[in-house]
């Protein structure tokens, strides 16, 4: 539901816009997730014996099978996953022009928001419990959050087609959640400015540059949320490594030995700031190609990072990490991973992008070139630009076609350099990756359209432990081979 008024004000001479406006949403999801296994259940029917696991009765095999079949049947479970929110917002606005002259022109915006927020996240009391197989626990939340925001913007036109502008912000945010141990409540705020300059020496070249902080506060489900549990994968480089047993235990010191992790929100975790520089030129060489280039600069301070298993298991010099729980041998027992604010992160490099447009004959072409290459990327002091999972090269090639009539066609080629030089040398190299798309369409008429495509044309996957299950990292590379899709489009 959205309310508003709009309307217009004379201050000092000059119009000015202003509105007022109220939003209430409210959205909900539910997921189900099948062929779960009641994790109780099964331990009852083998504590009453009527589980027979080794055929004690003498049954014929068929029967043997149809006999424990039907009483598992009874450990069959589907979870269930729900989240809900109802989001309430007013927020008002008024701009106008504040100064002009025939050497420039001064406008300005003036703004103010509130917000509050209810959130609820939930799965099933069996799943929330942990006594499902295939699931992860409960990882349930429920939070809210009260917002308060203020903010100015100028924007200056000076002659030569110079722009300037100014803003400055602030966000007070009272956030209140259940960990599941305790009710927690937290307060953030703070105040950030932005400053931004643009200059067209000529109708066909654009230059601009920007400097600014922010400032995020951590999700609801960063803070709240409760326990939950996984088994991934990750090297024991304290067991295997340090205390000299790789040879001796092959089956655990393995890059697939998988471990129990807990996962859950973090109630410390304290508000995320940062300041970036960018620096772009636009330069259009023809009416048809453009060219944009842009070097960037991020400083964080308190970053708020998912900590990844492999990375605490690194940090476990001496097997001593509270994050890690291991036996008299030296084994892990279990991990509790989660959020954490890391002290300084920074991360500089470029990003170029091309576009050229082509007629011809038999249809219209057009490409689009994309670039990234990140010069450094450092965390906590240690250097990951072009480290395993942080690849400093980047890019996709896209070709379009159409004839300008019924048929277009789009060729698109994603590539992900090499990475992986000198940290998690227990994994192998990734190697450059080159992903191929293609996708064909006819226009049967105004509202009917057909497709048909090929994903991954070449069948790559870029394995860093091949042979092992999910050898792969899935926020890179696409785990799917070649696939073929058909799609119809219908509207009316």
């Amino acid at each position: 539901m959205v309310a508003g008024l709009e309307g217009y004000t004379d201050i000092g001479g000059n119009e000015w816009d202003w509105q007022v406006y109220y939003q209430r949403t409210s959205a909900k999801e539910e997921v189900f997730n099948y062929n779960l296994v009641n994790d109780t259940v099964v331990q009852d029917l083998i504590d009453t014996e009527q589980l027979d696991l080794f055929n004690v009765q003498g049954l014929s095999t068929d029967d043997w099978s149809a006999y424990n079949a039907e009483l598992l049947a009874s450990a069959d479970h589907t979870g269930t996953y729900q989240s809900t929110q109802m989001r309430d917002i007013i927020d008002g606005s008024i701009s106008g022009e504040v100064f002009s002259n025939n050497f420039m022109t001064v406008s300005a915006v003036f703004g103010a928001e509130y917000s509050y927020l209810d959130f609820e996240q939930i799965s099933d009391p069996e799943s929330g419990l942990g006594i499902i197989s295939g699931g992860s626990g409960g990882d349930d939340v429920y939070a809210t959050r009260e917002r308060q925001s203020y903010y100015t913007e100028f924007a200056i036109e000076l002659p030569h087609e110079v722009e300037v502008s100014a803003a400055l912000r602030y966000d007070g945010y009272e956030l209140e959640g259940d960990t599941g141990e305790s009710i927690s409540t937290s307060e953030f705020s703070d105040t950030v400015p932005k400053l931004g300059i643009s200059w067209r020496p000529t109708e066909s070249l654009l230059l601009r540059a920007s400097w600014g902080e922010a400032f995020r506060t951590p999700t609801m489900s960063e803070m709240f949320a409760t326990i939950s549990y996984g088994f991934p994968s990750a090297y024991d480089t304290y067991y295997c490594d340090t205390l000299g047993n790789p040879g001796s235990d092959d089956s655990y010191c393995s890059s697939g030995q998988q471990h129990l992790t807990y996962y859950g929100g973090n109630p410390d975790l304290s508000p995320e700031n940062s300041e970036s520089l960018t620096l772009g030129v636009v330069y259009d060489v023809t009416e048809d190609l453009s060219l944009e280039v842009s070097y960037y600069q991020y400083d964080y301070e308190n970053k708020i990072e998912d900590i990844d298993v492999d990375d605490l298991i690194a940090a476990d010099l001496d097997g001593t990490s509270s994050s890690i729980v291991r036996d008299s041998d030296g084994k892990i027992t279990s991990i509790t991973s989660g959020y954490t604010n890391y002290s300084e992160v920074k991360t500089n490099g470029f990003d170029i992008t091309a576009n050229y447009d082509l007629a011809t004959e038999i249809g219209d072409f057009g490409v689009n070139l994309e670039y990234s290459h990140v010069f450094s990327y450092e965390e906590e002091g240690t250097e990951w630009a072009g480290e395993l999972f942080y690849p400093d090269n980047r890019a996709n090639l896209t070709v379009d076609w159409t004839d300008g009539d019924k048929w277009t066609a789009s060729w698109r080629t994603l590539f992900i350099g090499a990475n992986g030089e000198t940290y998690y040398d227990y994994y192998d190299y990734a190697d450059n990756y080159f992903k191929h798309n293609v996708t064909v369409s006819y226009h049967v008429n105004d509202n009917v359209k057909v497709s048909a495509g090929i994903a991954n044309i070449t069948d790559e996957l870029e394995e860093y432990a091949p042979g092992e299950w999910r050898g792969y990292d899935d926020s890179l590379y696409d785990p799917l081979g070649r696939t073929m899709s058909f799609n119809v489009q219908a509207s009316f």
